[in-house]
This record gives structure tokens, sequence and C-alpha cells, in this order.
């Protein structure tokens, strides 16, 4: 099943952009993870899941890739998952332990494997074996837009919760990204808690100390409600901007040359305030871009803002890159005499 983000509900997505083996691993960064799921998890404001694509590789030879998606409890609710065979997963396969991790099969996999097959595959540098429990039902999809995700090729696996410390480096390294993946879920929220849920989980996440997160919104949602700006426009508006200035940029150059008596004076007169002017319009563009940051780098679509203030900084190189055409096609020709 595909939920879609017209049913009346708005979708967040979050994810965690810093580099968890970069962080300090440790007993206290995972904590904070775990602290920072369970306040996800828990909140009556919204719904949370857990649905990435963490591959699987064979231990026997690593460079086998087994498609797999993890996922949390309530994703099989709400979802509508269901098998042909075998059962669905169940809130003890939830909890990691010693034994073999329970997973479910896509349809691909009938004629390869049966119920109760066991394999050994790595997942997050540690390896674990898997025991087939259920074979998913044929062209089942899970996500939140007509992109979704395919079951028939994959192994589903329980987004399991780590019940005791790691002992090893390894194994810590595993589960910091295994929870920095848990905490990249998605939320369901009703159109009308939207603010009060922004100001709470940009507070849970500032707060959490795991790194910085980024998210983005179904795309029937405005960009910066709270403020009821919209950046689609913000971005539409600066394109025809740049490209207009460019435009007159050149436009009120080439008037100007070509109404002056084309002298070395002149020339350089010319470059001087073609520089001029240029330098005027990237220091704007910048600038721009450089506040753009700073007042949103807060707000939910901070990749919107960073894409935007990108796009301005490389209508500058283009910029640049066009007056210097134009400087060595002028170059070619020489004014040392008045015409």
């Amino acid at each position: 099943k595909i939920i879609e983000s017209n049913d009346g509900y708005h979708y967040i997505t979050l994810q965690h952009e810093s580099d968890p083996t970069k962080m300090p691993l440790n007993t206290t960064t995972l904590e904070k993870f775990q602290t920072l799921h369970t306040t996800l998890s828990s909140s009556i404001l919204y719904s949370y899941y857990e649905i990435y694509t963490q591959q699987l590789y064979l231990t026997h030879d690593t460079s086998i890739a087994i498609p797999s998606v993890q996922i949390s409890q309530n994703v099989q609710s709400d979802f509508e998952l269901q098998v042909t065979e075998g059962r669905l997963l169940d809130s003890n396969d939830f909890m990691l332990s010693t034994g073999n991790i329970p997973v479910l099969a896509g349809s691909d996999y009938t004629e390869i494997l049966k119920l109760g097959d066991c394999f050994d595959a790595e997942y997050l540098f540690n390896s674990y074996t898997f025991e087939i429990i259920g074979f998913i039902s044929e062209s089942l999809y899970i996500d939140f837009s007509s992109n979704g995700i395919s079951l028939d090729n994959k192994i589903v696996m329980p987004s399991f919760s780590i019940q005791l410390m790691p002992q090893t480096d390894e194994e810590m390294v595993s589960s910091v990204i295994h929870y920095a993946n848990k905490t990249s879920g998605k939320l369901k929220l009703a159109p009308s808690d939207y603010e009060q849920v922004c100001e709470q989980v940009i507070s849970d996440l500032d707060n959490a100390g795991v790194g910085t997160y980024s998210w983005y919104t179904d795309s029937s949602l405005k960009n910066y409600e709270k403020s009821e700006i919209d950046l689609n426009s913000i971005y539409i508006v600066c394109k025809i901007t740049s490209i207009f200035t460019a435009i007159l940029l050149l436009f009120l150059s080439a008037k100007h040359w070509g109404r002056t008596r084309r002298t070395d004076e002149n020339y350089f007169n010319f470059i001087r305030n073609g520089i001029t002017m240029l330098v005027v319009l990237i220091t704007a563009n910048i600038v721009s871009s450089i506040v753009m940051l700073l007042v949103f780098r807060n707000d939910w679509v901070s990749w919107k803002v960073i894409y935007i203030s990108r796009s301005n900084i490389f209508a500058s190189v283009v910029l640049i890159i066009i007056f210097l055409i134009g400087i060595i096609l002028s170059k070619k020709r020489k004014y040392s005499n008045p015409i």
C-alpha cells in the first residue's frame, strides 16, 4: 500500500546528515540516539514510521548484496502488509536478542527459499543469522508517494531496538549507525498540528546532541508555512532576477561600447565598468545567500534554502564566465587607432 500525501495528512521525512563514524563512538552517544528515538516514536502529536533501505551482504561473499528494507512495527499495519505463507513480524521480533533475526521475504524469493531457511549476512558491519518467517504477497509497496518501495525483491527485517550495550568497537559503530537510521524516519501528522509539531521536533533534534538533521515535506505543504513564505516562489524570483540582471548588464555594456570611440582608453574603461557591475551583482547574490542561510538555518526547509543559495552562487559563476568570454573576444580586435 502507498499512503498518498493527499489523504488528509501531512508527511515529514527526517534525515540524519552527520557522519556517525565521526561522532564519539561510546555509550553516551548511543544513549542519546536511543533517547531521541524514544521521543520521536512515542509522540502523541504524530505517527512515526521507520522505513529505510540498508542492504545486507552475504557473510561468505560480501560482494553479493541483498536488497533489504528495515521497518518499524506500525508499518505492517498502516501499510497493510500481508503474507502468503508464514506470519508477519510481532513485537518480540523488534527486540534484538542473541538468536536469529526473523525476516520476511518478498515474492521473488518463493522459488528460492522456504519457511525456516536461515542465511548469514552482514548488516552495518556486523554478522547476523537471518531466518525466513514469512513470504510477502506479490506487488506490495510501502512509502508516502507514487515512487513507493517495491517489496517483491526485498528482505524485510525489523528495525530492531538494541537491549544490551555493544561490547566491541565494531558493535558500537554498527549500533550508532543503526540508530542514526532509526531516527531518520517519517512523521504523519494532521495539518492543524503542523506548527506545534515543527516547534516540538526542532526542539527535540536540537536538544538530542547527535548531529545535524535535514527534513522535507510532501509537495502539497508550503515549504515555510510558519512565516507564509513559499520558497519555491523565492527560487523562481531569484532565477528570473539573475537572468534579467545578466541580460541588462550585457545590454548596457554593449550599448555603451557601441556609442564610444573604440580606443585603448575606452576599452579599458569598458572593462573596468563591466567588472564593477559584475562584482556588485555577484556580491548581492552571495550576500543574499548568506542572509537566507542565517535566517532559515533552523527552518524545516534548510535543504531548500541551501539549494537556492547554491543556485545564486552558480549564477554568479556563470556571469563571470560570460564576462571573461566577452573580454577574450574583444581582445582579439585592436583599437589603438580611433575608428
